[in-house]
């Protein structure tokens, strides 16, 4: 069985999360991409300036794969790079939020169902 990340990832499943990140998207990532994520969600600034990768590596305590992690993010669609790139900065880049389907109409229903179980 493949994981939530594998499944998200695989272009073949139609899953294209180029319209941005939810947080249980974040939760499913790797242990490295997850940091850097939440890295820039914890920055005050990075929600409407973004953020630095000098100060994502402070942050982080670590440059290794910062590059790479950044670029694939980037290419997912999960990061947003704002500026040119030698002053490039990051910022989340989230999914609209999915409405529900149910509609108001439910409650009525349920409550019905409630008040039959009750009196049973």
């Amino acid at each position: 069985m493949s994981s939530l990340y594998d499944r998200l990832t695989d272009p073949r499943s139609g899953n294209s999360h180029s319209g941005g990140i939810s947080m249980m998207d974040i939760a499913a990532l790797p242990p490295e991409q997850r940091q850097v994520m939440l890295a820039v969600l914890r920055d005050a600034n990075a929600a409407a300036a973004g953020i630095t990768p000098q100060a994502l590596a402070e942050v982080l305590g670590w440059t290794d794969a910062l590059a790479a992690i950044l670029a694939d993010l980037v290419a997912r669609g999960w990061l947003v790079v704002l500026g040119d790139p030698s002053a490039a900065r990051y910022k989340v880049n989230f999914a609209p939020r999915r409405r529900s389907q149910l509609g108001f109409g439910i409650w009525p229903s349920l409550g019905g169902s409630l008040a039959e179980d009750g009196q049973a």
